[in-house]
């Protein structure tokens, strides 16, 4: 029989001394009885025990799962983050690009504009043959005369050959007039008087 002492200790007394004939145990030997009762406590609860420890090991695993989960959606939150900043960063140049293009399309047609401005003084004289030590200013002068239309020098700004993608072929001249020396000679090239030089 097991009975609780003063003091929340338990003790264990056999039959034989309840009777009340023999002598009390001894404090040791009350010592090797409890040792003996938590011994066999243990022993009946080391099936729960083990469920016990169990458990706790599962709790274990579940609350590392947990702290991995949170860590990966930590991680992910701040890609998150990053990627919305990339995508504003992305939109921004998008917007940029889109405006930079239609400058350049309107760059291009001013371009194209003044251009066509300073090629309006120009005049393309083809089919004449390229000769060597040649001096250009003569042979426009030339074929000004031929045209009854007298030119000089001065109303010429530049004159050049310009090149051909035909091998072996005749560079058109390109004369550049002053504005109202162009504007007369336009009014003489619907004539077509042949030009021998």
């Amino acid at each position: 029989m097991i009975n609780k002492l003063p003091g929340g200790n338990w003790t264990w007394i056999c039959m034989k001394c309840r009777g009340g004939g023999a002598a009390p145990p001894s404090s040791r030997n009350r010592q090797g009885s409890v040792s003996v009762v938590e011994d066999a406590t243990q022993d009946s609860t080391t099936p729960n025990n083990n469920a016990f420890v169990a458990l706790k090991n599962e709790i274990k695993l579940l609350r590392e799962s947990v702290t991995f989960c949170s860590d990966k959606v930590s991680d992910f939150e701040a890609l998150l983050v990053d990627f919305k900043d990339y995508m504003k960063v992305t939109d921004k140049l998008v917007s940029e690009n889109k405006e930079l293009k239609s400058q350049v399309a309107d760059l291009n047609s001013r371009l194209n504009t003044i251009e066509q401005y300073s090629r309006s003084n120009n005049l393309e004289i083809q089919g004449v043959t390229e000769k060597n030590n040649e001096n250009l200013l003569n042979v426009v002068c030339t074929i000004a005369q031929h045209l009854d239309f007298n030119i000089s020098e001065s109303m010429i700004d530049y004159v050049h050959r310009v090149p051909t993608r035909k091998e072996n072929g005749t560079k058109n001249i390109i004369v550049r007039l002053q504005y109202d020396v162009r504007v007369h000679v336009d009014s003489h090239s619907t004539r077509t008087v042949p030009v021998l030089i």
